[in-house]
C-alpha cells in the first residue's frame, strides 16, 4: 500500500551517470559539527551514516569550503564549517563516503564559499561590490565587504575547481555548487550585491561569469562523466533590486551550457520575508520556482522548501520537479524514507517547523552545532543509542509532558518496567496548550507520536492520578524520574489576587473565561504568544513587559514572525513598563517614559514564566533507591531541553 503511495517518490532516477535508488534528496544543512579548521569529525560521520542506513537515496554533504582561507568565523576564529580546501582532508571525507555506500545510498558535496575570509588572521568579507544590504550578509562587519578585483576572482574559481577534485577523489558520487542564499556566487547573480561596471556586472550574463566560470572549472577537473550542478536562488524577496524569475531563467541557460547536470531550486528573502507570503514555513512555498525552471530544463530539477513525502509525491506526479530534497525531517528522524517505503508512517517522528535547528545553529558560538528539538539524539548518534538495560528496573515517571513521556518511552524500550503517573485526563503536559497559538499547531502530530510511543512501549500509564510520596514509594520503585513540569510565576503585584486574574496557562487550556479588553503581564514567548492567540479572537490586547525588548527570550526569525503578527492583529506592546496594581476593570502601570497610566482591563492574564516545581522531588529523595529531577520540575526552560532530558534519563536508567 505504501509503495502504490508514494511510487514517484520511491522510483529510481539518474543524475548525468549517478543512479539513484530513490528521488528524495537530503539537502545541504550546516551542522557545525566538523572539527575547528574544518576537517571531518567523528560526529559528523555518524550523522552522516545515520542518514545513510535511514534510506536516503541522495545525501549532500553541507557546504564546505573550497579554500582554507575560507574558514573563518564571524568571531575571527576559525570556524565550524567543514573544508575541501586541503588535500589532507581527503581520508576522512573517504571514510564518510565509503560509509554511504555502504546502505546504497549516494553522496556528494556542497562547495559553499560563505563570503568570509582569512586574511592574516583577520575575517574580511568579501563580494562583488563594496555596498552594504542590510537584508543579506554584505556588511555584517560593520564595514563594507572588499570587491574582489579581476584576479582574485580567478584565484577563487580555481578555489572550487580543487576543491571538487578533492570530492571526487574523496569518493564522492557528485558536487553541487552553493550559487544560493547570501553567499558570495548568489551575490555577485543578484543586483542588489552586485554593482559592478566590468565583465562581471550589469548583465545577466556578466553577473552569471563568475558562477559560469566555476561550472567549467569544475568540470575540467573532474571530467565530463562526474555529476556537478548549482544551486540558486530562482528570486529573491524583500530585497531591493533582488534577483527577478524572469533573470533566472537565462541564468539557467547559461549553467546548463556551462556543464551543471541538475538543478537545485532555492530562494532568499528577508525582513517582512519570514512572515508574509511566501513565508518559509509554509510547505512547499518554493515549488512554483522550481515548476518554472522544470519547465525550461532539460536536466533533472530539485524542489525545496519545507517539503514531506505526501507533497513531494504530489510535486514529481504533476511533473513540477524530478527530486525533492527534505531536510528538517531528516534532522526529525534520519528513518524517515525506510519507515515510510516499510508502510510504518506512525513510527515517523514528525518535524515540528519550530525553526530552533537553524536558530540555534546561527547563533552557535561554541561549536555545539545544530540541535533539534523532537530528535535528541541527533548529532549524538552513537551515543544516544538504545541499548538492552543489564538488570530491569521497575521504574515510576511523574508526569506526562515531553520530559516524562520520553524518559518513560527510553526506559521501556531498554526493557525496565515503566509506570507514568499524571495528574490530568489526559497526557501531553504543556504540549496541550503550547500548540494553540498562532504558527504551532505542527506540535500537535508530535504530541500524537509521542502518545502512541507511550502505548507502543508497554508503559502503564495512570491518568487523573496526583502522585504523592506515599503513592509512589507504594510502587516499590528502583528508580523514579519526577518530570511534573513547572509552576507558574505570580508576582508580587497589589490586586494579583483578584478574580478577573488568570494565568496564561488558565487562557490556553480553556479553564479561563476571558473578557474583551485583556492585559497581559510579562511580554515574553507566553505572554506574546498568547496576546497573538487572543487578538485573532478579536480581543483588544494590550502586552506588558518590563523589559526593553518584546520577546526577549525568542530567537530572531520566529520572533519577528510573532512580531508581525501582533503588529497586524493592533495588539498594543508597552516595553519597559511595570504593572503597579490590578484594579477592578484596569491596571495601573508606570511606563518606560516614567508616566502613570490606567489600562482597561476586564481580564489580566499573568504570563510571567515558571518556577521549578521540585516538591515531590525533594519529599522523595533519600526515600527510593535512585531519584531524577527533570525538565521544568528541575528548571524551567524550553522544549528543547525538557525532551533532551527526558531521552537521556531514560537511556541512563
Amino acid at each position: 500500500m505504501t509503495a502504490i503511495r508514494f511510487k514517484k517518490i520511491f522510483e529510481p532516477t539518474n543524475i548525468g551517470q549517478m543512479r539513484l535508488k530513490n528521488r528524495i534528496v537530503m539537502p545541504p544543512m550546516g551542522t557545525n559539527y566538523a572539527e575547528a579548521g574544518g576537517a571531518v569529525s567523528q560526529r559528523m560521520l555518524d550523522y552522516y551514516e545515520a542518514r545513510a542506513r535511514g534510506g536516503t537515496g541522495l545525501i549532500i554533504v553541507e557546504g564546505s569550503a573550497p579554500s582554507l582561507q575560507c574558514n573563518m568565523s564571524f568571531q575571527g576564529s576559525p570556524s565550524y564549517q567543514a573544508s575541501l580546501g586541503a588535500d589532507r582532508f581527503i581520508p576522512e571525507w573517504r571514510k564518510l563516503t565509503d560509509t554511504a555506500h555502504k546502505f546504497d545510498a549516494r553522496i556528494a558535496i556542497q562547495i559553499m564559499h560563505g563570503t568570509l575570509e582569512n586574511w592574516n588572521g583577520k575575517a574580511v568579507q568579501v563580494g562583488p561590490s563594496p555596498v552594504i544590504v542590510p537584508a543579506r550578509f554584505m556588511g555584517i562587519l560593520g564595514v563594507p565587504p572588499h570587491e574582489l578585483t579581476v584576479e582574485e576572482i580567478a584565484e577563487r574559481v580555481e578555489w572550487f575547481a580543487s576543491a571538487a577534485r578533492r570530492a571526487k577523489e574523496a569518493g564522492f558520487d557528485g558536487v553541487e555548487i552553493h550559487g544560493a542564499h547570501q553567499y558570495i556566487i548568489a551575490a555577485f547573480l543578484s543586483s542588489a550585491t552586485n554593482q559592478r561596471k566590468d565583465k562581471y556586472g550589469g548583465s545577466v550574463e556578466n553577473k552569471a561569469r563568475f558562477l559560469i566560470e566555476i561550472l567549467r572549472a569544475v568540470k575540467r577537473e573532474v571530467g565530463p562523466d562526474f555529476p556537478v550542478w548549482v544551486r540558486f536562488n530562482a528570486q529573491e524577496w524583500g530585497i531591493e533590486s533582488g534577483i527577478t524569475l524572469e533573470e533566472t531563467k537565462k541564468m539557467v541557460r547559461l549553467a546548463v551550457e556551462a556543464g551543471a547536470q541538475a538543478l537545485h531550486v532555492s530562494g532568499y528573502g528577508a525582513g517582512s520575508y519570514i512572515t508574509t507570503a511566501p513565508i518559509p514555513d509554509t510547505a512547499g512555498f518554493l515549488v512554483s520556482l522550481a515548476e518554472e525552471v522544470k519547465k525550461l530544463a532539460r536536466v533533472p530539477v530539485i524542489a525545496v522548501g519545507r517539503l514531506d513525502l505526501e507533497l513531494g509525491e504530489k510535486i514529481l506526479e504533476d511533473g513540477k520537479a524530478d527530486l525533492i530534497a527534505i531536510g528538517r525531517r531528516l534532522l526529525a528522524d534520519p528513518d524517515l524514507p525506510n519507515k515510510v517505503a516499510e508502510g510504518r508512517l506512525d513510527e515517523v517522528t514528525p518535524c515540528i517547523g519550530c525553526m530552533e535547528c537553524i536558530e540555534r545553529l546561527v547563533f552557535d558560538e561554541r561549536g555545539e552545532g545544530v540541535t533539534c528539538v523532537v530528535n535528541p539524539g541527533l548529532g549524538k548518534e552513537k551515543a544516544y543509542q538504545t541499548r538492552p538495560a543489564g538488570k530491569v528496573k521497575n521504574v515510576v515517571v511523574v508526569g506526562g509532558g515531553p520530559a516524562g513521556m520520553q524518559a518513560a518511552v527510553a526506559a521501556a524500550k531498554r526493557g525496565h518496567k515503566v509506570t507514568l503517573f499524571e495528574k490530568e485526563a489526559k497526557l501531553g503536559g504543556q504540549l496541550n496548550i503550547a500548540a494553540l497559538p498562532p504558527f504551532k499547531g505542527d506540535i500537535f502530530p508530535w504530541l500524537d507520536y509521542l502518545v502512541s510511543q507511550v502505548e507502543n512501549t508497554g508503559v502503564k500509564v495512570e491518568l487523573n492520578a496526583d502522585a504523592t510520596s506515599e503513592i509512589v514509594t507504594r510502587k516499590k520503585p528502583d528508580a523514579v524520574v519526577i518530570a511534573a513540569g513547572g509552576n507558574p510565576v505570580m508576582p508580587d503585584i497589589p490586586g494579583i489576587d483578584r478574580s478577573n486574574v488568570v494565568t496564561a496557562e488558565d487562557v490556553l487550556s480553556g479553564e479561563a473565561r476571558v473578557g474583551q479588553n485583556v492585559v497581559i503581564i510579562g511580554g515574553g514567548m507566553i505572554g506574546c504568544e498568547t496576546g497573538h492567540y487572543l487578538a485573532k479572537q478579536g480581543k483588544t490586547v494590550t502586552i506588558i513587559e518590563i523589559l526593553k525588548r518584546m520577546a526577549n527570550d525568542m530567537f530572531l526569525m520566529t520572533r519577528r514572525r510573532l512580531m508581525d503578527g501582533l503588529k497586524s492583529k493592533k495588539v498594543t506592546m508597552l516595553a519597559s513598563t511595570t504593572c503597579e496594581e490590578i484594579k477592578e476593570g484596569s491596571v495601573l502601570v508606570t511606563t518606560a517614559e516614567g508616566k502613570k497610566e490606567t489600562i482597561p482591563a476586564d481580564t489580566v492574564i499573568v504570563a510571567a514564566g515558571y518556577e521549578a516545581n521540585d516538591r515531590l522531588y525533594k519529599a522523595l529523595e533519600g526515600k527510593v533507591p535512585e531519584i531524577y529531577c527533570i525538565g521544568n520540575s528541575a528548571k524551567p526552560r524550553r522544549i528543547l531541553e525538557a525532551n533532551s532530558e527526558g531521552y537521556q534519563t531514560g537511556l541512563a536508567l
